[in-house]
């Protein structure tokens, strides 16, 4: 065992299970879809994830054990500056070493029911999403609206197809930039999504 974040880490190899775990595969894919790279600079590919957020990299941590792979964290600090400010951040990295011939196959795989599109947007939401957060008088409040901001617009329209699955009603604004924002903003839209398990982690 080595420690990696606080999370124990048992280096040794495993198989994969010989069923393809179609539910928590397609939440992977909606991690992978947002914040998550693939490095292929080695003979089987790895699942990568950098974030600012524990529990997020704790969620896909448990989602790539789940399937069979073997996690592995580290952490670093990563300084940047935002319109004049300078913030040093402290980020958590998950990979994962998944057989190439697994990686095609989440890649290429069909959400083909609405449990399986709420699974990615899950994923995907975590990666890309949150509740919208206010700044007034100096403090910073969070809004109601829930929002996933991405340059994808493939993405975005599957984002704003799911939800319409569920009876959920979105906008979508874009930026000059090119980044566009699906948000809703019904309180009682979000606590439907909320109660899905779309929570920001």
């Amino acid at each position: 065992m080595r420690l990696y974040g606080g999370k124990e880490v048992n280096r040794l190899t495993i198989r994969l299970p010989n069923t393809f775990d179609s539910f928590t595969w397609a939440y992977i894919k909606g991690v992978m879809d947002g914040d998550g790279d693939i490095d292929r600079s080695r003979t089987n590919p790895r699942l990568r994830l950098e974030v600012c957020s524990f529990g997020f990299a704790e969620s896909f941590d448990s989602a790539l054990r789940k399937v069979g792979l073997i996690p592995r964290w580290n952490q670093r600090d990563r300084v940047r500056t935002f319109n004049g400010y300078t913030f040093k951040n402290h980020f958590y990295v998950v990979r994962a070493t998944c057989p190439n011939e697994t990686v095609e196959r989440m890649l290429s795989l069909k959400l083909s029911t609405l449990s399986l599109r709420i699974q990615w947007l899950i994923g995907f939401f975590q990666a890309e999403g949150g509740r919208r957060v206010l700044r007034y008088k100096g403090k910073n409040y969070v809004g109601n609206r829930w929002t996933i901001t991405n340059r994808n617009q493939t993405f975005l329209q599957l984002v704003v197809s799911i939800l319409l699955e569920l009876g959920i009603k979105s906008g979508v604004y874009t930026r000059k930039n090119g980044i566009s924002d699906v948000y809703v903003q019904r309180l009682p839209d979000i606590q439907a999504l909320e109660s899905l398990g779309m929570v920001k982690r």
